[in-house]
């Protein structure tokens, strides 16, 4: 197997300007490479969007990552369980009966994925209220520096309409600000696949690609070309310069966009 094969999968789902490898082609390589990494995956009460978000966590499994999922109260009503749990096949499910065992369901995960979060959730997270499983499970995950993954959609739009009141729009942003202060990662369904792998800072995207630049001898005034195909969040955090040169083609993911904002960064493409 050539050896950018798995960084160039990656970038085929998510770019059609690149040309790359057929995407229905499984390769051990690419099934083990994260074999030690496992995700929770957390449904909340809402079934918009749950196809496409069904879709992209099956591709997760694609490159490795172990799988467990918990439901919330609402969840289990609303939801086909059976459905959920035959697509990603689970390596652990728990409900709101295993509201006591907080410290055994993260112990065996990397982190946590919520795909389709609520209002209800964000809010109370946000809050830090604990009465309930899920806001307890996030509000645990987050206190032990675990990584919390979290899909605004819903939040943002509720129930797919967006408020016409403006106070409530301001609190709807205030509450989405505290909880990426808080620590979490804002994630859109459309690349689960590259955000994913951009947070755990695992992927070949960034080890393969990267070049070897002396930080401490970098000038800040001075502008950083970069050769690579995908910039991830990783890579800005590490830039010493205040201008970023990239290729037309470069890909930047939206964590990255979001970090070079907040360090003032100028990106190029040239």
């Amino acid at each position: 197997m050539d050896k950018y094969s798995f960084s160039q999968d990656i970038i085929n789902q998510l770019s059609s300007r690149l040309d790359g490898f057929d995407l229905k082609k499984d390769t051990s390589e690419s099934k083990n490479k994260f074999k030690d990494k496992s995700i929770l995956v957390v449904f909340t009460g809402t079934n918009i969007g749950l196809k496409d978000s069904i879709k992209e966590l099956v591709k997760l499994k694609r490159y490795g990552f172990n799988i467990d999922i918990a439901f919330s109260k609402s969840a289990e009503k609303i939801l086909d369980l059976n459905k959920i749990k035959q697509r990603l096949r689970p390596s652990n499910i728990y409900t709101e009966e295993n509201k006591y065992s907080y410290m055994d369901i993260i112990d065996k995960v990397n982190g946590v994925i919520v795909p389709m979060t609520t209002q209800n959730t964000a809010f109370k997270l946000a809050l830090g209220l604990q009465d309930d499983f899920i806001p307890t499970l996030l509000w645990r995950f987050l206190w032990q520096g675990k990584k919390v993954l979290m899909d605004m959609s819903n939040v943002n739009n509720n129930r797919g309409d967006e408020p016409v009141n403006p106070v409530l729009k301001q609190m709807v942003d205030d509450y989405t600000l505290k909880l990426k202060n808080m620590g979490v990662k804002e994630v859109n369904k459309k690349n689960y696949v590259l955000e994913v792998l951009d947070i755990f800072n695992e992927s070949d995207l960034v080890k393969e690609n990267e070049e070897v630049i002396d930080d401490k001898k970098t000038d800040k005034k001075v502008n950083k070309k970069v050769n690579k195909k995908v910039i991830t969040e990783s890579d800005i955090k590490e830039i010493k310069s205040d201008k970023l040169i990239i290729s037309k083609k470069t890909i930047i993911t939206p964590l990255a966009r979001d970090k070079a904002k907040e360090l003032n960064i100028l990106i190029v493409k040239k």
